[in-house]
């Protein structure tokens, strides 16, 4: 079961990802995060260095090349969302290629996971509407983020976090390490930003192939009773999807993600 979650930065989709999990293992499931899938013979605290970076891009990358057909058509509606709303080439290709990396890493997850496991994606394919509409200066069309929600690969559950938007421009001023496309940029336009990312998230969430598979998490979850709240309706929305199918083996999970 692949478990992915989205929304804006500074929506405090690490935390209570990092909490769930924890709770989660408690109760005795297996519980994996999309990384070590992907990466199982890296020391967990190697992933994020330099070496580690490159080989998840590499890996992933590579396994969307070996296995294009499922993904082109999405692969090909990213390419134009990015070229009708990113100027920079450099912001482009950084962008394109972690739209590539993030559908790479969902492809080796349907392929190595074993039918017990609950995968937890922090920021997966969904995620990756944030990286093909929200850029500076120009407000997304809510055709393209339609057309996206039917196209882009989606987990078994989405788990959308969101915030107030003062906690959430709060959050991203002090955060010592910015997006690359806001790394510059003074308090009104990042907070025009983040306005342009908090109408998206909502319009995406009310599409129908999004809407069916979500969880909607709200609030600032500053506190454990309000993370251990979220954690909870997170854990019942997993069991239920669990208990409906019945444990099936692998090629029966698979066999209902959407290409």
């Amino acid at each position: 079961m692949i478990v992915e979650f989205v929304g804006c930065t500074g929506a405090g989709k690490s935390t209570l990802v990092k909490h769930v999990m924890n709770d989660l293992a408690l109760q005795g499931l297996e519980i994996s995060d999309a990384e070590k899938v992907v990466l199982p013979w890296f020391p967990e605290r190697s992933r994020h260095s330099l070496p580690g970076i490159f080989a998840l891009h590499a890996i992933s990358i590579f396994a969307v090349l070996k296995r294009i057909r499922p993904y082109w058509n999405f692969c090909v509606f990213s390419w134009k969302m990015l070229r009708k709303y990113e100027t920079s080439p450099r912001i482009f290709i950084n962008f394109y290629r972690n739209v590539i990396k993030r559908i790479g890493i969902y492809e080796l997850i349907g392929r190595y996971m074993d039918s017990e496991e609950v995968i937890f994606f922090d920021e997966g394919t969904v995620q990756t509407a944030h990286s093909l509409f929200i850029h500076l200066g120009v407000d997304p069309d809510l055709e393209d983020v339609l057309q996206f929600s039917n196209l882009v690969p989606l987990p078994n559950l989405i788990v959308y976090v969101t915030a107030p938007m003062p906690v959430i421009q709060r959050r991203t001023m002090d955060r010592p390490r910015r997006s690359l496309i806001i790394a510059d940029q003074d308090r009104q336009v990042i907070e025009a930003y983040l306005a342009r990312a908090a109408v998206m998230y909502g319009f995406l969430a009310t599409t129908s192939s999004i809407r069916e598979r979500l969880v909607t998490i709200e609030g600032e979850l500053q506190d454990s009773e309000a993370l251990g709240a979220a954690a909870e309706r997170i854990k019942t929305s997993i069991l239920d999807w669990r208990k409906l199918h019945g444990f099936r083996d692998k090629s029966s999970i698979l066999s209902e993600r959407k290409f």
